[in-house]
């Protein structure tokens, strides 16, 4: 298949792929796949695909008319339907090439370039070494043309939908996405219970111990946990903001107005009875994230606490604990 008709990708290993060579494994571990998550986390996001209302944030609205059928299964099929042609680039990036000097009025040179020339009586570990020094010490306006490490590759992104960062680690991310599914399924449970049911930091051993045991001290194993796992939380918070829109993966503080209403006056209070915000009304989105999400919940604490083996035994104590141990009415899982 020829060059140009490969697709690129800014958050793909290897950035160019043709467009069958893209594996489901592959594409999963990714952060789009994540983006993807966090955005089914979206209640604006799917209040609208349930009721056809635009969100009243043209941001919003814009993100969403982009992710397509967002909710019409699973990633894969999403991924190659309307994943890849969001998030792969219009135009190819710039690439290090020979230029001809006898036709150099044909060609067009990069808006930023620099132009060296290289002996060829040289070892290509100094030309490597050189051309590094060279970058370093030319400047424009005082400022090197090369920002080096610091150079974020996202910013030159012509994708429909591009990375705001490529500096950012999947496991956080997985464990933001977590903790949030949690609350999410048990908004009442202690911040620290979820902490210890998902395992975010092993190292603090709470489950069976008495508070007391460690005094008054601000900085108990509890109080560790809780502060791991809320910062957990609001970044999952934050971060399903930023991606409504279109803007993954980022955690940063969404300013938004104390008038703001998603779905404008008209649709609020039908939106508001929809995410469990109006007393004595039914909690549709509730319900469906327990629909969706609760096997998978209980699975990921199955898994992290390896009890998965003891939960396949039809009477075993796992299996009997489990309910207590979720909601956080028990700390006792294993015997």
């Amino acid at each position: 298949m020829k060059e140009k008709n490969r697709l690129f990708f800014k958050g793909l290993p290897g950035y160019s792929r043709r467009d069958d060579a893209i594996s489901e494994d592959e594409a999963r571990d990714t952060a789009y796949y994540w983006w993807w998550r966090f955005m089914h986390l979206s209640p604006v996001f799917w209040y609208a695909k349930q009721t056809g209302h635009t969100p009243s944030d043209p941001l919003v609205a814009e993100t969403l008319e982009k992710c397509g059928d967002l909710f019409g299964g699973n990633f894969y099929k999403w991924w190659n339907v309307t994943g890849k042609p969001i998030f792969s680039e219009a135009k190819r990036p710039s690439q290090v090439r020979l230029i001809d000097l006898e036709q150099m009025d044909a060609i067009e040179l990069y808006e930023r370039s620099v132009i060296v020339e290289i002996p060829l009586t040289i070892r290509k570990a100094t030309i490597v070494s050189q051309l590094k020094k060279l970058l370093a010490a030319v400047q424009d306006d005082g400022n090197p043309i090369h920002e080096g490490r610091a150079l974020n590759v996202t910013a030159t992104s012509t994708a429909q939908l591009r990375l705001h960062t490529k500096r950012f680690n999947k496991r956080t991310l997985e464990f933001e996405y977590w903790v949030m599914i949690y609350r999410l399924l048990y908004p009442k449970i202690e911040i620290w219970r979820i902490g210890d049911r998902l395992r975010v930091a092993p190292s603090l051993k709470v489950r069976g111990v008495e508070r007391g045991v460690f005094g008054t001290s601000g900085s108990t194993p509890f109080a560790q946990l809780h502060s791991v796992t809320g910062r957990y939380l609001y970044k999952a918070e934050r971060t399903i903001l930023n991606a409504e829109r279109g803007s993954f993966p980022n955690f940063s503080k969404v300013a938004l107005p104390d008038t703001y209403l998603p779905f404008g006056k008209k649709y609020d209070q039908d939106f508001r009875a929809a995410i469990g915000q109006v007393p004595n009304e039914p909690a549709v989105w509730v319900a469906w994230l327990h629909e969706q999400y609760a096997d998978e919940l209980t699975r990921r604490v199955l898994q992290v606490n390896r009890a998965e083996p003891e939960y396949r035994l039809p009477d075993s104590l796992v299996r009997q604990r489990l309910p207590a141990f979720m909601a956080g009415t028990s700390d006792q899982l294993k015997s």
